[in-house]
């Protein structure tokens, strides 16, 4: 009897999951020590450069063709706008509703997938995309406060950031797969990583006005600087899932981290946004996994 392969790209889609939910986790955690969100993405970046940099010299770095460097420079624009809108997102509201709304990302990344570079999920895979979408809605639409005119707009405040990301994130999944086409994963993700360094050290400076003098007597949390290093774990095996596997297809298993997220949210943050919302939050969340489940059985 022939042994089936389970495929690769899934198990470092699912470690990508698993690296954002704990980068996720920590950031909130970080925002709560009253942290800027320049200087939190700031040194997010920074830490990852230097481990995919030591990564690098390990396995060694590959000359860029002359094409990548207007990728990079158009990745580095989305991704920027993308990292402060998610993080003040974050910053504003719990994460156990936060993360519940990107289940909207694998519709955007299959459009944008499509549209630059001809991937198209089949009929069951579109079907497994709209449940996960479906998901996502029960729990925004259950954050709607009939008798709050202000809590309602603080919420759709929340929604428009987190669509800004994830209009941004759509293209990302296929600027990720173009950019490591034209170097190689490792050069990819430290030249990015150098790039948001360089992009984020002044608005930490002079928004967050964070002394960098005295950068090593800051009372921080010493987990700030585990940011970096599951941003390297999340993203390196999200570039290794996205050259065998389809983008949309790889992006809609990362969104399974919202289940992972949300619960762990509610248990090490001690979320508590009431039973009803609590509830509807976790079963949004199952419902999307159930479509995760149908993107997975149709690859």
């Amino acid at each position: 009897m022939q042994s089936v392969k389970f495929p690769m790209w899934i198990i470092f889609a699912v470690i990508s999951a698993l690296a954002i939910t704990a980068r996720t986790l920590y950031t909130k955690k970080i925002l709560n020590e009253k942290i800027g969100p320049f200087f939190t993405i700031w040194i997010t970046v920074f830490i990852a450069m230097i481990f995919s940099g030591v990564v690098g010299l390990i396995v060694g770095f590959t000359t860029p063709t002359a094409d990548f460097w207007p990728i990079l420079l158009f990745r580095v624009i989305l991704d920027s706008i993308a990292l402060v809108s998610f993080t003040y997102a974050i910053k504003q509201k719990e994460v156990s509703l936060v993360v519940p709304m990107l289940a909207f990302s694998p519709v955007f990344a299959s459009i944008s997938g499509f549209v630059m570079v001809g991937q198209l999920p089949s009929d069951i895979g579109i079907i497994g995309i709209c449940i996960i979408v479906l998901g996502g809605l029960m729990v925004v639409l259950a954050e709607v406060d009939y008798h709050s005119f202000r809590a309602n707009i603080s919420l759709l405040k929340t929604i428009g950031l987190l669509l800004v990301t994830l209009i941004c994130w759509s293209f990302l999944a296929s600027l990720h797969k173009l950019g490591i086409d034209n170097s190689s994963s490792v050069t990819y993700l430290f030249l990015g990583n150098l790039a948001f360094s360089l992009v984020f050290f002044l608005p930490a400076l002079l928004i967050d006005k964070v002394d960098f003098k005295k950068f090593t007597k800051l009372k921080i949390s010493p987990g700030v600087y585990l940011l970096g290093l599951f941003l390297v774990i999340e993203f390196g095996s999200q570039l290794i899932a996205i050259q065998s596997g389809l983008v949309g297809y790889v992006s809609a298993i990362k969104s399974s981290n919202i289940v992972i997220t949300t619960i762990a949210a509610i248990v090490l943050l001690k979320e508590r946004p009431g039973k009803f919302k609590l509830a509807i939050r976790i079963a949004g969340t199952l419902v999307a996994v159930i479509g995760v489940v149908l993107i997975v059985l149709t690859r």
